[in-house]
């Protein structure tokens, strides 16, 4: 199985930059999307919408930023959107496909650095969401948690470390939520089950830090203990910049029902 993850900084801008023909090429069997940007009303481009996928949004509220999406290819027996706290409903932040033995979601943590409103809503969704996951220790069954988190949890997560653990994404108080969900409730990032070398960012901030590699990993998946053998392979596509994140592509020892649509 072949998940896609992606912080896209608003789909029709990514569109335009040539995403979803990158997308067609990439035969994944799950993608999931964060900070859409846009509602239901306004996804008209057709480009957005490719033939092989069934696809489910969850936009935010009118004026904020957010939005999350999942395509796939196998349908979910059901579809989650939203969770039961304001942070997670305003800014369209969670939503999730169930298969047979397994869910996937699609996540997006708000981005602080604009305002104090915003860094509030950051620590609330934090605080509440991390309730939400002491709840899948309780469940039968296996999660695979596509994040666009705004945490780099380790210092080799973040370019010139130096004066990085005073700003947002590295906060101690940010890092410790994080080193708290992997240690209190095991899960795990299965990015680094297969690469735990440097400066394997998602993030710049602008093209002269892509270029140079100055850059945060902001965005990876959290999966269920379990699942860590299952983890094949992962990578950060860099070849083309379709927004300020990169792509994540992961690879697990796992088949979906062959139930395509």
């Amino acid at each position: 199985m072949k998940i896609i993850s992606f912080n896209l900084d608003g789909i029709s801008r990514a569109c335009e930059k040539g995403f979803f023909e990158w997308l067609n090429r990439q035969d994944a069997d799950v993608i999931c999307l964060q900070n859409i940007q846009e509602n239901d009303a306004e996804l008209t481009d057709q480009r957005i919408f490719p033939s092989d996928y069934l696809h489910y949004f969850f936009s935010a509220q009118s004026g904020q930023p957010g939005g999350v999406a999942i395509y796939s290819r196998t349908p979910p027996r059901a579809i989650m959107s939203g969770l039961n706290f304001p942070e997670a409903n305003t800014f369209g932040a969670y939503i999730q496909a169930d298969f047979d033995r397994l869910s996937i979601a699609s996540i997006w943590v708000p981005e602080c650095q604009q305002s104090a409103e915003l860094k509030a809503a950051k620590y609330n969704f934090l605080d509440a969401y991390f309730l939400q996951l002491e709840k899948i220790q309780r469940k039968r069954r296996e999660f695979i948690l596509c994040g666009s988190w705004e945490i780099a949890v380790d210092n080799h997560d973040v370019a010139n470390i130096s004066h990085k653990h005073t700003l947002p994404g590295h906060l101690p108080e940010e890092r410790n939520w994080m080193e708290d969900v992997q240690r209190q409730l095991g899960l795990v990032d299965a990015y680094r089950v297969v690469d735990r070398s440097a400066e394997q960012y998602t993030y710049w901030h602008n093209d002269e830090a892509f270029e140079q590699n100055t850059g945060w990993r902001f965005d990876y998946p959290l999966i269920t203990p379990s699942l860590k053998s299952r983890v094949l392979n992962a990578g950060i596509y860099r070849g083309q910049r379709f927004s300020n994140h990169a792509p994540v592509i992961t690879y697990y020892d796992w088949e979906l029902p062959n139930e395509h649509f």
